[in-house]
């Protein structure tokens, strides 16, 4: 994916978009679980229009969610016929009894989601991928971003995400790993980003060198 369709498609993330006419208020339908909602209702957004489930998994009493709330705004270009509405949204994450916001253009959501070493179930191969299938653009970007900047994050979910820099070509998440000390204090990982491949365009030359250095004890 280049690096156009990927802010392109981030954006469309934090935005539910309407029709081409200006929306009538939508109806705020409360289905999500008790804990999100509790949530939602606490960080006193206005306007709470819609709380959509993006990814469920009773069992783990986990959910990914967005929230569509505030007032409608014109986007031009969001329809063939010009200029559509879109509300504003934020995407929060839910495990247990722990929640907070994955990502939010309203800079006043302050509750972030601080991974903690009990989140066991957030580091596993089983929600990587389900929340892979459920929304890609969020689980490469805000959800890999959280995981790879925060101290807390275990070694093994570490590796998954040095792993993945293969897959899908992302120099800012390669860059939040090498900034983490956990990252920074492991040989195997900085060898293994000082060899990622050469795609067209080379976005991973920096990485590369910076890790090499890195390796010869010169941050």
């Amino acid at each position: 994916m280049t690096g156009t369709r990927t802010i392109i498609a981030f954006a469309a993330a934090l935005i539910a978009a309407g029709a081409c006419a200006k929306p009538t208020e939508l109806s705020y339908q409360a289905t999500a679980p008790e804990q999100v909602v509790a949530f939602v209702e606490s960080e006193g957004l206005k306007r709470v229009q819609r709380i959509e489930v993006l990814l469920d998994i009773p069992l783990q009493h986990t959910q990914v969610f967005r929230v569509v709330y505030g007032d409608s705004f014109p986007v031009v270009g969001l329809c063939e016929r010009g200029c559509g509405y879109a509300f504003p949204s934020a995407v929060g994450l839910r495990l247990r009894e722990h929640v907070g916001w994955l990502v939010a253009a309203d800079t006043s959501l302050r509750r972030r989601f601080d991974v903690l070493p009990s989140d066991d179930y957030l580091f596993t191969e089983d929600l990587f991928t389900r929340f892979e299938r459920a929304d890609v653009i969020l689980f490469q970007q805000p959800f890999k971003a959280l995981l790879a900047s925060d101290l807390d994050t275990p070694e093994p979910a570490l590796w998954m995400l040095v792993q993945g820099l293969s897959s899908w070509i992302s120099p800012s998440l390669a860059t939040r790993l090498l900034d983490n000390a956990n990252v920074a204090a492991n040989r195997e990982m900085l060898h293994r980003i000082s060899q990622l491949p050469v795609f067209q365009g080379d976005a991973y030359k920096d990485t590369r060198e910076r890790a090499a250095r890195m390796l010869a004890g010169d941050k």
